[in-house]
C-alpha cells in the first residue's frame, strides 16, 4: 500500500496537478466575474445607446435556419472581458515576479 501512495503523491507532482486544480477554481472565478461585468456594467451602458433592449434576442431567420446574432454578440463581448482580464492579470504577476 505504502507503494501506491507514493506513486499517487509522485503523480501528483509530476502532472503539478494541485497547480492545475488551482488554474481551473481561478479560470471560473474568472469566468463569473467577467460574466458579471458584463451583464451588470458594460450591457446596461450599451443598452442606453441602443434603441431595441433586447439586442440579444436579435435572429437572422434564412428559411428553416435561426442563427441568434444577438446571442453570438454578447457571447462575444464576455469572451473579449475574459481575455482582457486574464491579460492584465498575467500582466500584473510578470510584473510582480520581475520585483
Amino acid at each position: 500500500m505504502p507503494s501506491l501512495f507514493r506513486q499517487f503523491k509522485s503523480f501528483m507532482k509530476e502532472y503539478s496537478v494541485s497547480g492545475v486544480a488551482v488554474g481551473i477554481v481561478m479560470g471560473i472565478a474568472v469566468r463569473d466575474y467577467a460574466s458579471a461585468l458584463v451583464d451588470d456594467l458594460i450591457m446596461p451602458i450599451a443598452n442606453a445607446f441602443m434603441p431595441d433592449t433586447a439586442w440579444t434576442e436579435w435572429a437572422l431567420t434564412l428559411g428553416e435556419v435561426k442563427i441568434r446574432a444577438g446571442h453570438l454578440l454578447s457571447a462575444s463581448i464576455t469572451f473579449l472581458v475574459i481575455c482582457f482580464i486574464i491579460f492584465v492579470f498575467a500582466r500584473l504577476a510578470v510584473r510582480a515576479d520581475r520585483k
